[in-house]
């Protein structure tokens, strides 16, 4: 039975957030059963805040695009998707989302659910390619971190070198820098950020655009590096920086730093006349 020709634009978002729903319903359930109800709002639910924008960002080319006419593969494409959600596997659940993402984008004809395909394919393929690089180049990733960080320690303190994931010195281990001190994580959530808002208000990439991930992206490694260093210094300093309350702040102050270049990236604050 074909879709009604109305109602594609509705039965896509319906999809799209059963889709959601089905992936994020884990980390929310946990946040609210773990941290109660207020704890969750302040915790974003358990899911980082890049994620809640990127799907802001997909309402907003939802309600803008026009309605188009069914594909005749739709409810095929549709049942599948709906049955691969149905696996209690949260990696499954991503890769389902990213593969109606693509159906979307090849079957599209306006441009804002070609937008909004675009988003949800980067969303949805971020947490399953993150986890695979992660594990496959936790060694490599975690020596590049290493490497950096002793030598910058290495121009004050010359004892100072670097050993597997180890930054030990004269009196022995330094710091341990472990995969959650990579700023792997960081660096993919703020591309997803940086990606919506490009393809959301911009028709094509810019140069200026690419300029603001250039520095989006160098900035949060540099910080990383320079926080991991200064870790390293004393047990003051480490508890200072690795903390509820300094990781909070970082979060904080990245999400802004990024928001902002993002949007100076895509030329939002050009008045447009």
């Amino acid at each position: 039975m074909r879709l009604p020709s109305l109602n594609r634009n509705g039965v896509i978002s319906v999809v799209i957030f059963i889709c959601l729903a089905n992936t994020l319903i884990r980390p929310i359930t946990s946040a609210i059963s773990d941290q109660g109800i207020w704890g969750a709002i302040i915790n974003s639910f358990g899911v980082n805040t890049a994620v809640w924008f990127a799907i802001g960002m997909i309402v907003i080319n939802l309600q803008k695009a026009s309605i188009e006419v069914p594909n005749k593969n739709d409810h095929l494409i549709i049942s599948i998707i709906m049955f691969g959600i149905v696996i209690p596997s949260t990696t499954i659940s991503w890769l389902c989302l990213a593969g109606f993402a693509g159906w979307l984008f090849k079957t599209s004809q306006t441009t804002y659910l070609r937008t909004t395909s675009a988003i949800l394919l980067v969303l949805s393929l971020r947490d399953p390619l993150l986890s695979n690089v992660s594990n496959l180049f936790n060694t490599e990733i975690l020596a590049i971190d290493t490497f950096l960080v002793s030598m910058t320690l290495s121009v004050v303190d010359a004892s100072i070198y670097q050993r597997s994931n180890l930054i030990m010195g004269d009196d022995g281990v330094k710091l341990v820098i472990l995969k959650g001190c990579s700023s792997l994580t960081n660096l993919s959530y703020a591309f997803l950020i940086w990606y919506s808002i490009t393809k959301t208000y911009t028709t094509q990439i810019t140069k200026q655009a690419w300029l603001a991930l250039f520095i989006i992206l160098s900035g949060i490694f540099a910080c990383n590096v320079l926080r991991l260093t200064l870790m390293a210094t004393s047990e003051t300093n480490y508890h200072l920086l690795h903390n509820a309350t300094s990781n909070s702040l970082q979060s904080v102050l990245m999400l802004f730093t990024v928001l902002f270049l993002s949007f100076w990236g895509a030329k939002c604050f050009i008045p447009r006349g």
